[in-house]
């Protein structure tokens, strides 16, 4: 492929068994029941009250979290000199690119960022060498880290973290959970968010804040999975998340080496989470994960 060809195909890297019977999760229910513009509406599942009878706190960290997440994706400034021109497309003008949903494109910088950014971007490229790149990551204003294999953006390209709105913009993905619960049982409610990226991966992501005392507003932290280095073995996305009584439970399907995405052959991976005071704020605790076929 000749430099002249490179187009959206051509894609700039900035950074380089069996075991215990399984908790069976109860079956998918429709958490949210209506709503407004651009906004879904949710129920507390510990008593069916809508959000807003839970309190002001939950009734803004829902609408913020729920909004980005849901509306549709339409050209937007994001954050500092990153822009979303088109759905599916980030330009960051500082770092003189363009991308879609394969990585980064020197037709789609000529486009939005004109002519003098496409012929830096391709010195950038003759300079690596065509058949050197990692073509699938690249990194925006602030480290926001984007990876088109697994169609999401993080916080940080060490982070699992997934930036909802940066997300959103590049690769959409759909709520496949939304619902308050109090898992800590301190009586003031949390609410929780789970994202589902677009593509063949499927990877799942949590947004969620917990009220203190009903007072004031702390987000949530979810581990990283690949800080278990054994929890995340053969981990691919397709995750699943659910709220069972006093626990976050998630789980996904297990790849063995060679296992193409639609047929995983490695059983089901488990793992309960439970909501713990961090120095900063909440975390949820993972537990021991548990794997069955």
């Amino acid at each position: 492929m000749t430099p002249e060809r490179v187009g959206h195909g051509m894609h700039l890297s900035v950074y380089g068994q069996a075991g215990p019977a399984p908790l069976h999760l109860p079956a998918k229910r429709e958490s949210t029941v209506g709503f407004r513009p651009g906004c879904r509406v949710v129920r507390d599942r510990r008593t069916g009250r809508r959000l807003e009878e839970e309190g002001p706190l939950l009734r803004i960290a829902a609408t913020i979290v729920l909004c980005v997440i849901s509306a549709p994706a339409l050209p937007a400034t994001l954050e500092g000199s990153v822009t979303s021109p088109m759905a599916g497309v980030l330009c960051y003008r500082k770092g003189g690119f363009c991308a879609d949903t394969e990585g980064v494109s020197v037709a789609l910088t000529k486009m939005y960022l004109g002519e003098k950014a496409e012929a830096k971007l391709m010195e950038q490229i003759k300079a690596v060498g065509l058949e050197s790149f990692d073509a699938t990551t690249f990194v925006l204003t602030n480290g926001v880290a984007c990876d088109t294999k697994a169609k999401r953006c993080t916080v940080s390209k060490l982070s699992d973290k997934v930036d909802a709105a940066h997300t959103k913009a590049l690769f959409g993905g759909a709520v496949t959970l939304a619902e308050v619960a109090d898992l800590n049982v301190d009586g003031s409610p949390e609410v929780y968010v789970t994202v589902t990226s677009a593509g063949s991966g499927s990877y799942g992501s949590l947004v969620a804040y917990a009220a203190n005392r009903k007072k004031s507003l702390s987000e949530i932290t979810l581990p990283a999975l690949t800080d278990d280095p054994e929890a995340s073995k053969g981990y691919m996305g397709h995750d699943e998340f659910r709220v069972v009584e006093s626990s976050l439970v998630r789980r996904f399907p297990v790849y063995r080496d060679g296992d193409t995405n639609s047929k995983p052959t490695g059983g089901t991976r488990q793992i309960s989470y439970r909501l713990k005071a961090g120095e900063a704020g909440w975390i949820l605790r993972p537990g021991i994960p548990v794997s069955y076929q």
